[in-house]
C-alpha cells in the first residue's frame, strides 16, 4: 500500500530537496549540461536529496489542480552502486501522467519519454507530457485524457523500446479516439541511436527546430485495420478480401496515387485533391515512405492508402483494396 502523505508534508520534502541542491553544485551543473536551466529548475521545483539510503534528483509530480501526487526520483549520475535508476516517494505511489495540466485545453500535445525531456519541450513552448513509468508504462485507462486533442505527436527515445512504445501507445489512443491524428516523431540522425530529446537539445545548444521535428520528421500512426465481412461485387470478380489483402493494400505508398511536387526528408508532398477549391498552390499533402499513409497539413485529411483511394475515387472499402491490389 502507498505510504500516506499530505500536501504539507510533501511540500516540506520538496523544499528540503530544493535547498539541498544548492549544496551540490555538481548536480546543478549536470542538469545545466542537459539543458535544464536554473530558471527551469526553479519553475519545476527540481531538487536533490537522500531517499531509501541513496541520493536522487527529485522532480515533483502534480495533478491538474497543482496538488502534489508524489516525487519522481532519478538516481545520482555518479552513483554507480545504486541499481535503481528511478524510484518514487512515497513508496507505492502509482504511475501517472507528468504534465496533466497541459491536457486541459490543448488541442495539440507532444508525448515524450521522460520528465526531463518534457521539461525541455515545455521550455521550447511546446505543450508536452510524459508517463512517470516511461515509454512502455502507458495504461489503457489513461486514454480518456486525449478526448480534446486533435493532433498528438509521440516522440520517444531513438531505440527499440521507444519505437515499440510509440506504436503501442498510438494504437491505444486510436482505439479510443479514432478521429485523432496521431504521429510518431523520429529523432534526426544527428542524435544517434538510443538517444532522446535531451540529447537533441544538447547537440543544438539548447535549441530544437520544432518545425522540422513535428512537420518533416513525423509520420502518421494508423489504426491496424481488420478485414470486414465479404460482400461480393460483380465488377471485381467476387474475390474474398483476406486480412492479408487488407494489410498489403494499406501499406502501399500513397505517393503512387497522387502527383508528387517535392520530396524532403523522405516525405513526398503533393497538392491535396480534397480541397474544395481544387487549386491549391502549395503542396500540403504529405505521403510518408514505407507505406505509412498520408496527411494534409492544410485540411487535416489523413489515413492509409486505402483511405486515400476510397476518398479520391468514391469507392467502398473492398473496392479500394481491389483497386490497389490490381493496379
Amino acid at each position: 500500500m502507498p505510504e500516506e502523505i499530505n500536501q504539507e508534508k510533501i511540500k516540506a520534502v520538496v523544499i528540503r530537496c530544493q535547498n539541498q541542491l544548492d549544496k551540490f553544485p555538481r548536480i546543478r551543473k549536470y542538469l545545466n549540461e542537459r539543458m535544464i536551466t536554473d530558471e527551469m529548475i526553479k519553475e519545476f521545483e527540481i531538487g536533490y536529496g537522500n531517499f531509501y539510503n541513496n541520493n536522487y534528483i527529485s522532480v515533483p509530480v502534480k495533478d491538474t489542480e497543482n496538488n502534489y501526487l508524489f516525487i519522481k526520483l532519478r538516481k545520482d549520475p555518479e552513483d554507480t552502486a545504486n541499481k535503481n535508476k528511478f524510484k518514487v516517494y512515497p513508496l507505492g505511489a502509482e504511475s501517472t501522467i507528468y504534465g496533466m495540466d497541459q491536457l486541459v485545453n490543448g488541442e495539440t500535445i507532444v508525448i515524450v519519454e521522460g520528465e526531463l525531456d518534457r521539461i525541455i519541450m515545455q521550455s521550447q513552448g511546446v505543450p508536452s507530457i510524459s508517463s512517470t513509468a516511461g515509454a512502455l508504462g502507458w495504461k489503457k485507462d489513461w486514454m480518456f485524457v486525449f478526448k480534446n486533442c486533435k493532433k498528438i505527436f509521440i516522440c520517444f527515445d531513438k531505440d527499440e523500446a521507444g519505437d515499440k512504445g510509440a506504436e503501442k501507445l498510438g494504437q491505444m489512443i486510436l482505439e479510443e479516439h479514432s478521429n485523432a491524428n496521431v504521429f510518431k516523431t523520429v529523432l534526426p540522425e544527428i542524435v544517434g541511436g538510443g538517444k532522446d530529446i535531451t540529447d537533441l537539445a544538447i547537440a543544438n545548444n539548447g535549441i530544437i527546430n520544432i518545425d522540422d521535428l513535428f512537420y518533416e520528421l513525423s509520420s502518421p500512426i494508423r489504426l491496424v485495420r481488420k478485414a470486414e465481412p465479404v460482400v461480393h461485387r460483380a465488377e471485381f470478380s467476387g474475390d474474398a478480401i483476406s486480412q492479408s489483402d487488407v494489410e498489403t493494400a494499406s501499406k502501399v505508398d500513397c505517393s503512387k496515387f497522387v502527383k508528387i511536387e517535392r520530396v524532403s526528408n523522405g516525405v513526398s508532398f503533393a497538392k491535396c485533391p480534397f480541397h474544395k477549391n481544387g487549386n491549391e498552390k502549395t503542396p500540403s499533402l504529405a505521403c510518408y515512405e514505407g507505406g505509412k499513409g498520408f496527411f494534409c497539413f492544410s485540411c487535416s485529411a489523413g489515413g492509409d492508402s486505402i483511405s486515400l483511394v476510397q476518398k479520391m475515387y468514391s469507392l467502398e472499402f473492398k473496392e479500394a483494396i481491389n483497386y490497389i491490389l490490381k493496379k
